[in-house]
């Protein structure tokens, strides 16, 4: 499948872990999305202060594209929400 045209866009969700090294160091992620959604981060080796946000609910911003049967995010801004 061909990529689809990138396009900005704001979400709100959860980092979930979405990949492991043989140390159990989380390699990858996604946001886990209200409706299900899920988007996979493209960008986390030029964001890895993303991974301290495993498990957070947050406002991300970002150029979003489909990669076959998947979107990817570069994420660009970040802003947590309230938890409580």
């Amino acid at each position: 499948m061909s990529k689809e045209k990138a396009a900005q866009e704001t979400v709100v969700g959860v980092f979930i872990p979405d990949g492991w090294d043989a140390d159990f160091r989380v390699t990858s992620l996604f946001l886990a999305c209200d409706g299900e959604r899920e988007i996979a981060v493209r960008n986390l080796v030029e964001r890895p202060e993303l991974l301290d946000l495993v498990r957070r609910r947050a406002r991300v911003t970002g150029t979003v594209a489909a990669d076959g049967l998947r979107e990817i995010m570069d994420v660009e801004t970040v802003r947590l929400l309230d938890e409580g």
